[in-house]
C-alpha cells in the first residue's frame, strides 16, 4: 500500500480525460447502482471456492483429497472459461456471452441438487466455466453505455462493491452452512446465481 500510495503522483500526468474533482461531480441514477449491486453479488464466486470442498465432505462424504479436487475444478473452470471467452468474443456478442455463461452456472447449480455422487465434479468444473466471463463482461458494459466519466465511476462501484460481496457472503454462507447444513450451500448459490440472471437481464436490456 505505500508503494502504490507513494507511486500515484506519476501516473497522474497519463489520464488527463477526467480530473479528481470531475470524478466527485459525476452523479450515477437509481438504475446506474444495478452493476455495483450485480458485482456484490458476483462474491458467489469466492463461496462457491470456499465451500464447495466443505460440502463434497458433508454431504457426499467424499475424501480430503477428492474433495479438494472438486474445488481445484472450479478453479480450472474459471481459467479455462476466462482463456475461452477471449477467443469467442471475436465472434459473439459480450451481451449473449454473459447470459449464456449465467444460464451455465445456473444448470452447474441444479446438478448440485441431484442425487448422483459422481455429478459433483462436473458441477464444480461447471460452475467455474459458468462464472469465468462474467466478471470481465460486465465491466465492460459501463464503457458501452456511458460516457468515460461516467464509465470510470461505475466501474470504481463495481470493484468496491465486488470486495465488499467477498468479505459478506462468504462470513453469511458460513453461519448458514454451520446453522442449517451442507444442503444450505446450493441453496444459496441459487438464489445468488438467479439474481446475477435477473440483474443482468435487465442491465442488458437497458443497454
Amino acid at each position: 500500500m505505500a508503494v502504490v500510495m507513494s507511486s500515484r503522483q506519476a501516473f497522474r500526468g497519463s489520464d488527463t480525460a477526467v480530473t479528481d474533482d470531475e470524478m466527485t461531480t459525476v452523479k450515477l441514477a437509481g438504475s446506474d447502482w444495478l452493476l455495483p449491486v450485480f458485482y456484490f453479488v458476483y462474491g458467489v464466486e469466492l463461496v462457491i471456492g470456499k465451500y464447495v470442498s466443505s460440502f463434497a465432505v458433508d454431504h457426499w462424504q467424499y475424501s480430503a483429497t477428492t474433495a479438494t479436487n472438486v474445488a481445484t475444478l472450479f478453479w480450472a473452470g474459471l481459467m479455462v472459461g476466462r482463456f475461452l471467452t477471449g477467443v469467442t468474443t471475436r465472434w459473439q456478442s459480450n451481451r449473449r456471452l454473459i447470459l449464456t455463461h449465467i444460464i451455465l452456472t445456473a444448470i452447474a447449480t441444479g446438478m448440485m441438487f441431484l442425487p448422483v455422487e459422481a455429478l459433483l465434479p462436473f458441477a464444480g468444473f461447471g460452475l467455474g466455466l459458468g462464472l469465468s466471463a462474467i466478471y470481465p463482461l460486465m465491466m465492460m458494459v459501463p464503457y458501452a453505455r456511458y460516457n468515460d466519466q461516467k464509465a470510470k465511476r461505475v466501474v470504481s462501484w463495481n470493484l468496491a462493491f465486488c470486495q465488499a460481496g467477498m468479505v459478506v457472503l462468504p462470513l453469511v454462507t458460513g453461519w448458514t452452512y454451520q446453522a442449517v447444513g451442507a444442503m444450505s450451500l446450493p441453496i444459496i448459490i441459487l438464489i445468488l446465481v438467479g439474481a446475477m440472471l435477473g440483474l443482468g437481464s435487465v442491465i442488458l436490456r437497458q443497454h
